[in-house]
Formats: structure tokens, sequence, C-alpha cells
């Protein structure tokens, strides 16, 4: 028997973009303080950002590296409007997700595009 050799993974994960191509502001408010909170949502220039950062740290750690989405890319702006998945296609593609779960968002239009974004 041959022993076996440790493996380390880092995963990074994101879910529910909806379209959100561009940073997009949000107000928050948390229930325990009468208090808001401001952040940004989505922006696939800062998940780019982070992704390549987080990819670079694996590899320096000699770490495999798994980018996941699971799902609800569909919907949300007016790029789902406009283009029906198209762009949502591209931009995952120019992310480099490795894999990708299929939401529930993604099935509202039918079957139809759905088998074009998997195209």
């Amino acid at each position: 028997m041959t022993a076996r050799q440790p493996f380390s993974l880092t995963i990074a994960h994101i879910n529910d973009t909806h379209s959100h191509f561009e940073s997009t502001p949000v107000s928050l408010s948390l229930h325990s303080e009468d208090t808001r909170v401001y952040a940004n949502c989505g922006g696939f220039a800062r998940i780019a950002s982070a992704v390549k950062h987080f990819r670079h740290q694996a590899e320096q750690n000699q770490h495999g590296f798994l980018f996941l989405h699971a799902g609800d890319c569909f919907q949300g702006t007016l790029y789902y409007s406009l283009f029906k998945g198209k762009a949502n296609a591209d931009m995952l593609n120019r992310l480099g997700i490795d894999a990708m779960a299929i939401g529930n968002h993604e099935l509202d239009q039918g079957n139809g595009p759905v088998a074009d974004f998997l195209d």
C-alpha cells in the first residue's frame, strides 16, 4: 500500500449574480440596530480581480483551485432583458468559472435560453 499524499484545494464561490456585471450600490438595514449599511453588489471586474488574487495565492501555496458559480445568473438587469443570457455566458466565460449549477432563474423563460446559454 502506498501512502496518500495530502491535497489542498482552495474554492472560490459566487452565486445569484443576476446579470449585475457592473457594481451596483445597495443599502441594507440591520435589524438588531437602527443602522444602515451601504455596500456594492456585483461587478464582474471586482469579481475577476478577487478571483485572480485567490487563484494566485492558491498557486503560491501549491493548492489546487476551483472557481464555482451556484446558479441564478439570469434576470436582474437590462443586460439580461436585452441579451437573454448571451452576455451572461460571455462574461462568465471571461471570469474562468470551472463549474456552474443551473439555478431556478435560468429556467424562468423555459428551456430555450438555457440551451443557448449552455452552447
